[in-house]
Parts: structure tokens; sequence; C-alpha cells
């Protein structure tokens, strides 16, 4: 496989491995938020507590997704093989 073959591969995987980090994180607040808050709070729209859970998700997991590939980046040969340089 070329270089670009395994870079190619390497971000539609890592991408698709994100999105699924955000739905998985996304679904959790939801459950928490009714299981701890909703009780609570009585609110009477669901478009705050959606709209925060989406939001905290896509940070999370965007701030997870660059630790990731910062730590990627240092290990021996990645760039090599990758082509990367960061």
């Amino acid at each position: 496989m070329t270089r670009r073959g395994r870079t190619l591969v390497f971000l539609l995987v890592a991408t698709t491995l994100n999105v699924a980090v955000t739905l998985a994180l996304f679904v959790g607040l939801l459950i928490l938020y009714n299981a701890a808050l909703g009780p609570l709070l009585k609110i009477k729209s669901a478009a705050v507590p959606l709209f925060g859970s989406f939001l905290v998700a896509i940070v999370v997991s965007s701030f997870a997704y660059r630790k990731f590939l910062e730590a990627l980046r240092k290990r021996p040969g990645f760039d090599e093989r990758f082509g990367w340089k960061g």
C-alpha cells in the first residue's frame, strides 16, 4: 500500500472513530442528564440539554482526537510511514 493509501485509510478510520466517540458521549450525557439533573430541573423544553450535551460531546471528542494524534506523531517512524510533517 502506498503512503497516500495508508494516509487515506488512517484518516477514514480516525474520523469514523471520532464520530463514534462523539455519538457515544452525546448519548451518555443525555442519559446522565435524564438520570441526575432531569428530575431536579424540570425543564419543559429539551433543547437546552440537547444542545449542551451535543456541545460538550463535540468539545471532549475533539480534544481527545487531538491528544490521540499528538501521541501518534511522537511514535518513531510515524512521519515516514504516513508522510506527515507536523
